[in-house]
């Protein structure tokens, strides 16, 4: 089924961190905490881990549900009223990636203008929403389309998404803790007043619908409306090893946060997971989804593990930089990386076979792959400028 889009326009981006402590202005429904003692014990055994790809972690031990290396993952959401090795991991660039028996219902891979930073299922399993950083919403499957943030000038980026139980709304939440509400989503306050020591990077929805968690990378927790309090893990976390995610237990009365390194903090009725020792993570945590069960959690992992060394360096570009090849490539080629037209110009970023050989490739653009034709764009770049593709960069403003 074709995705439903708000457009996507262009928002500020840059993440403010602001290391002063929280003030006593936070709305009604917030708890603000800082550090707490956690009401369940917190799990210093070392960190969990996961292949590339996908892990399912519960109180007997892991599952793997996929092995297979998924560069580039931001997020991912299992699917409801099914096994929980059903699920799909979201790429920034727009790609979805199933594992187990989750069907693809579409992406927005080479589309979008702004880098994913989340997802959202509905609570049949048929389909699914991708939160863009701009506040731009994409609707697949039977997710319906009920407004976004992508034509507002955001004073920080959209970071996380979540849904309400009935699938007729959903949240979006920016780095600075403001919540914006759709649908039947209903709005229970933000912390877009408060000056936060991190930024938010995650949120869930509480079962009934009626409230949310977000978590800040410290692993600072507020909650809203109906969702508990039952302790943070700010104090706990690193610098080094943010926290990603939240995942609730079905019951509401606990919660694991968990970092990219796998440290696990469980609260509440939140159980602690106990891992072989031999199980060793492989690239970092990026997305974190409660089981169906509430018993335990699925986490996404990004892993650069066996990427060529064209997948290699697109690693080191930010989102946005990536974003910029990839609309140049809509304009030049409606991004298709391997099109040969006949028309003297080759692949995504429309290649003379001049310029290609003179930045190192070999025979032709088009048959290489799109992170090797980014990678050799840049160095095209660094000798002709934005000139090396003069309608099209005008076009967009690059120059």
């Amino acid at each position: 089924m074709p995705f439903t889009a708000h457009p996507i326009v262009r928002a500020a981006v840059v993440l403010v961190t602001i290391a002063l402590s929280f003030v006593a202005v936070a709305p009604a429904g917030a708890e603000v905490t800082t550090s707490t003692t956690p009401t369940a014990p917190v799990d210093d055994d070392g960190p969990i881990a996961g292949a590339g790809g996908v892990a399912v972690f519960q109180p007997e031990g892991v599952a793997e549900t996929g092995a297979e290396p998924v560069a580039g993952a931001v997020a991912l959401s299992v699917v409801p009223q099914a096994d929980d090795a059903d699920v799909w991991v979201a790429t920034e660039a727009g790609e979805v990636v199933t594992f187990g028996e989750a069907v693809d219902h579409g992406d927005i891979f080479g589309v979008s203008h702004r880098p994913i930073v989340s997802m959202a299922a509905t609570p049949t399993g048929e389909g699914y929403w991708l939160a863009a950083s701009d506040g731009g919403v994409f609707a697949f499957g039977d997710a319906g389309f009920f407004g976004s943030m992508g034509a507002v000038a955001l004073v920080e980026p959209v970071v996380a998404m979540a849904a309400t139980p009935t699938g007729q709304g959903y949240w979006l939440a920016a780095s600075d803790g403001g919540v914006f509400a759709f649908g039947d989503a209903g709005f229970f306050g933000s912390m877009g007043a408060v000056e936060l020591n991190q930024p938010i990077v995650a949120m869930n929805s509480t079962a009934s619908g009626q409230g949310y968690w977000m978590v800040a990378a410290d692993g600072g927790l507020f909650t809203f409306g109906d969702a508990a309090f039952l302790g943070s893990a700010s104090g706990l976390v690193s610098a080094d090893d943010p926290v990603v995610g939240i995942a609730p237990t079905i019951t509401g009365a606990g919660y694991w946060i968990v970092t990219s390194l796998g440290q696990v903090h469980a609260f509440g009725d939140a159980a602690a997971i106990t891992l072989p020792p031999e199980f060793a993570i492989e690239g970092l945590i990026v997305g974190v989804a409660a089981r169906s069960t509430g018993n335990g959690y699925v986490v996404a992992v990004d892993d650069t593990a066996g990427l060529d060394e064209f997948e290699q360096f697109l690693t080191t570009l930010s989102p946005e930089r990536i974003a910029i090849w990839d609309r140049l490539a809509w304009c030049e080629s409606t991004g298709r990386w391997d099109i040969n037209t006949g028309n003297g110009f080759h692949g995504g970023l429309q290649f003379h076979p001049r310029s290609w050989r003179a930045v190192g490739g070999e025979g032709f653009a088009h048959e290489a792959s799109r992170a090797e034709q980014i990678y050799r764009a840049e160095i095209l770049l660094d000798l002709q400028g934005w000139g090396a593709w003069p309608a099209c960069t005008r076009k967009l403003g690059l120059r």
